[in-house]
């Protein structure tokens, strides 16, 4: 970013109105920038929600086929008259 130092009475007024209309501008884009990030910010405790609970769902799920496998060597070493 370049600092522009200008004096009011060596400036030309139309250079004045484009150095005006460029703060405006700047400021404009600055607002919609900081809507954004606030938006982000209270979007994301919810996206963190969403996420955490799925995760906790295919950990649940991997879990509960484990499980399942684990019961089935049981089943099946028993059945064959191993002892697990």
């Amino acid at each position: 970013m370049v600092d522009i130092h200008l004096s009011a009475q060596k400036a030309s007024q139309a250079a004045l109105e484009n150095f005006r209309i460029e703060l405006r501008e700047n400021g404009e884009k600055a607002q919609e920038v900081d809507q954004a990030a606030k938006c982000v910010l209270r979007c994301r405790p919810a996206r963190l929600r969403i996420a955490k609970s799925l995760i906790s769902e295919r950990r649940f799920s991997f879990q509960s086929e484990r499980a399942s496998r684990m019961e089935n060597r049981f089943f099946v070493r028993n059945r064959c008259g191993r002892e697990g």
